[in-house]
């Protein structure tokens, strides 16, 4: 069981219990390819799903809780991934050699959600993603992914849950201690059920504003960093990166009046990433100071924020 909050402008507006139920049964079946330097495999499946809502003792109740739903369908899908790999040092984490995926992969996944297999509708359910590398020398990493998902009624209803994102991320290696780093990732969705939001703020590349500071059902975030992989090792605990960083982005519902700060927004900073030797060293401590362009009396400057993520 979840505690759903909705968001707008980084303060909490309703919350909610959400009750999730899930089940999923597949098999594979490995695929002949004549290119021996990738897998392929059919996937044959059924899938469980059941959501279901009620009020919380929270103080922000909903007006009205989003309709409960169900899903049950089967389905059948392919992927496929290439094996190809290239060692690259200082690239995810400090000073380590990495064996980092350069390869293409692409999956899809088609089913049926019927309402005679127990379903609250006809529904047909829709997945895809691609992943690959268009660039990759001793200097330069370029990759891209793409993903969707969601439903689509039969009855005209439209989709349900439908997310496209994209995202595209460059690698420039200036020395072996400096990096240019640029990402740009796109997001549209549509037809999103009641607990379900797409935000942009300080936890999810727009550093300079509160967690979740914009909502909508479409948005876009830029993030420039250039990176100092240092070799500086404190104590040989831990080893130390520096990073100076430009976010622009924003998150909005096309057609609507989207209020104080809902245009295009950006900052600038400054952050410090610290990698353990000898812990969980595929954890990268982030500890950044934004400061943002675009701001009212409810923004405050500078924001300081400390995350662990999986990269530099």
């Amino acid at each position: 069981k979840l505690e759903e909050t909705l968001w707008f402008r980084g303060d909490e507006q309703n919350e909610f219990d959400h009750e999730i139920e899930f089940a999923n049964v597949f098999g594979g079946i490995a695929a002949d390819s004549a290119d021996h330097g990738r897998v392929g495999r059919w996937l044959f499946g059924y899938t469980l799903e059941t959501h279901s809502f009620a009020f919380s003792d929270s103080a922000l109740p909903p007006d009205t809780l989003p309709e409960d739903r169900e899903y049950s369908y089967p389905y059948i899908g392919y992927e496929s991934t290439e094996d190809q790999f290239v060692e690259l040092h200082n690239f995810n984490y400090l000073g380590r050699t990495e064996d980092v995926y350069v390869g293409e992969r692409y999956s899809w996944a088609l089913g049926w959600s019927a309402d005679t297999l127990g379903a609250s509708r006809d529904q047909l359910v829709l997945r895809g993603s691609y992943a690959n590398t268009l660039l990759v020398d001793a200097r330069r990493l370029w990759q891209v992914d793409s993903s969707v998902s969601g439903f689509l009624g039969v009855d005209g209803s439209g989709f349900e849950n439908l997310l496209w994102s994209s995202e595209t991320r460059y690698h420039h290696k200036q020395s072996r201690q400096w990096v240019l780093f640029s990402r740009l990732r796109l997001d549209v969705a549509d037809g999103l059920t009641g607990e379900r939001q797409l935000t942009l703020g300080g936890d999810n590349g727009l550093r300079g504003y509160d967690l979740f500071y914009q909502t909508g059902d479409r948005g876009f975030v830029w993030n420039l960093e250039q990176r100092y992989y240092s070799d500086w090792h404190p104590f040989r605990l831990f080893q130390v990166g520096l990073a100076a960083f430009v976010d622009v982005g924003r998150t909005w519902f096309e057609g609507e009046d989207n209020g104080a700060n809902g245009g295009v927004l950006a900052n600038a900073g400054f952050g410090l990433r610290l990698n353990s030797s000898r812990a969980e060293k595929s954890s990268v401590v982030h500890v950044d100071i934004a400061f943002p362009f675009m701001r009212d009396d409810t923004v405050s400057s500078p924001q300081i924020l400390f995350t662990v993520r999986d990269r530099f």
